[in-house]
Formats: C-alpha cells, sequence, structure tokens
C-alpha cells in the first residue's frame, strides 16, 4: 500500500479509518472515478506554512478523488498563503489558530473534534501531508480495504 503514494520533499505516507457516517456530503472532489455507495472519502491534509507546495499535492488528491470524496485542509497556524491555496483549489478549509499545542497530532485531533459527529463527513479519513503526491489508484486501494472491512489502512 505504501508504494501507491509517492513521498516527496519528506518521508511521508497515508493511513485511514472511519467514522460513522448518515446524510449527504457537500462540496465533494469534482472528478475522478465513480464513487460506490459504500464508502466516501474524507481527504484530509494538515498543513502549516505549505502554500509552496500544497497546490500541487490538492491537484493530485483532487485528480484521484471519487465524485463523492471530500478535500479538507486544516490551516494550522499558517502565516503564509496556505489557507488561499485551499481554496482555490476547491478545498475545504479549516483554519486553526490560538491554539497553545501545536503539531500534526494536535492538528488532526481539533479537526476529528469538530467533524466526527457531523453526519455528513465521510465514514472515510485519508490524512496527508501537504507535499505527499497522491499516485494514480492510491486513494481507490485504501476505499477498498476501508469497504473490506479494515477498520485502519496504512
Amino acid at each position: 500500500m505504501r508504494d501507491l503514494v509517492r513521498r516527496s520533499r519528506r518521508d511521508v505516507g497515508a493511513s485511514a479509518g472511519d467514522v460513522p457516517r448518515s446524510g449527504p456530503t457537500p462540496n465533494r472532489a469534482s472528478s475522478g472515478p465513480a464513487c460506490g455507495p459504500l464508502y466516501p472519502l474524507a481527504i484530509l491534509i494538515l498543513a502549516r506554512d505549505e502554500s509552496d507546495v500544497l497546490g500541487e499535492t490538492l491537484t493530485r488528491a483532487r485528480s484521484s478523488a471519487a465524485g463523492c470524496d471530500e478535500i479538507h485542509v486544516v490551516a494550522d497556524h499558517c502565516r503564509d498563503r496556505t489557507a488561499g491555496v485551499a481554496r482555490e483549489h476547491g478545498a475545504i478549509v479549516h483554519i486553526r489558530s490560538g491554539q497553545k499545542t501545536l503539531g500534526k497530532g494536535a492538528a488532526l485531533r481539533w479537526w476529528l473534534e469538530r467533524t466526527g459527529h457531523d453526519p455528513r463527513r465521510p465514514p472515510g479519513v485519508v490524512v496527508l501531508d501537504a507535499d505527499t503526491l497522491v499516485e494514480a489508484g492510491a486513494l481507490g486501494a485504501l476505499r477498498r480495504r476501508l469497504c473490506a472491512g479494515a477498520s485502519a489502512v496504512q
């Protein structure tokens, strides 16, 4: 599975977990293969001052995403154009600021606390770093594993 995510400027990967879901979800990825009714994904990118690499990551993620997927970006205490780049690429942007605890783990926990009980959020969550370049087929492979019953895939 790790072969499906090309490492970029840092050694990064993808992981996924599942959360209960019901109801429709707005702001889905507009391109990519049709998605079955079983497992839409929330593609979550945690970013801090990553405007220089985020655009390519979002372009690649969107091209691999299915029409039922959502792309979210947590702009974590950013001082650059990270949030703007994410919006320009059609992502759902969550701006995190003023928090005492910094880092990816804190940003992930913050996002999960805000979206975990939203019945519109897709059941599958794929977490990417801002400079991860998603290879064609990677999200589909993760989706198939989750649909087959995996509670997490790395």
